[in-house]
């Protein structure tokens, strides 16, 4: 959708943005707020499982430093991407230390 929308015109000086170029934005984002939503959900269906099935009463998560990975000495080009989506790490720590409150 997007390699789609990037070939339509946005904006042009004395007009708004094109209908089709509207349409597939509107597409996009919609796309983009299901795969989001997708995501969040398996995120709290495995942290349910993972607190439900634990017999140990601790759960221990790492503490990474995704600022300073790119610039390490080993950091590659992949390592780089992988990095990027940290932030669901956190999200989903946030997820597991609840449910482990709350059970």
């Amino acid at each position: 959708m997007q390699s789609r929308r990037d070939h339509c015109k946005k904006k042009s000086k004395d007009r708004k943005s094109s209908r089709r170029w509207r349409r597939y934005n509107a597409v996009k984002q919609k796309m983009e707020r299901k795969q989001s939503n997708q995501f969040k959900d398996f995120q709290h269906k495995v942290s349910r499982k993972l607190v439900e099935n634990t017999r140990a009463g601790t759960i221990i998560i790492g503490n990474l430093s995704v600022k300073k990975m790119p610039k390490s000495q080993s950091a590659t080009r992949q390592m780089n991407r992988s990095t990027q989506g940290a932030g669901y790490l956190a999200r989903f720590a946030g997820f597991l230390t609840y449910k482990a409150t709350l059970r």
